[in-house]
């Protein structure tokens, strides 16, 4: 049987200074960060999506995660796909994180949406990933 030992961190001392008293505000803080969400001079904060019937919808606002959920089979990954070519031709870096794909079957998928056919020729698929490499992960 193991024999616990007693360790010597001081944990009255990370209980004073913990990550929620550094990140848990009162509403009243976020005073100007509202006025601004309203009354923004420059008009909608984010990226835009591809299809410029949404650009006055939806925007991809900075320092906040998108998730696409819903079931298999109904075209996540081919709006995802479009999305992330927009994203990348504004010169943005996105990630994707696939629970179902493989990485470079995911990449094949937004190659041949990028060519806009159903089988690039490899000189394509080389300047396509020239072009996302290190804005697409």
């Amino acid at each position: 049987m193991a024999t616990l030992i007693r360790d010597t961190i001081d944990f009255s001392a990370y209980m004073d200074d913990t990550d929620h008293a550094h990140k848990v505000r009162p509403s009243g803080s976020f005073v100007d960060d509202v006025v601004a969400y309203f009354h923004n001079p420059n008009g909608p904060i984010g990226d835009r999506m591809p299809w410029p019937k949404t650009h006055g919808l939806i925007r991809f606002r900075p320092g906040e995660v998108t998730l696409w959920g819903g079931m298999n089979g109904h075209g996540k990954s081919l709006a995802l796909g479009q999305v992330c070519l927009g994203l990348v031709g504004q010169k943005r870096t996105i990630s994707i994180a696939s629970l179902e794909m493989k990485p470079a079957t995911t990449l094949a998928r937004i190659c041949r949406q990028a060519y806009g056919g159903p089988l690039p020729d490899a000189e394509f698929i080389r300047e396509f990933h020239a072009i996302t490499n290190r804005r697409l992960w």
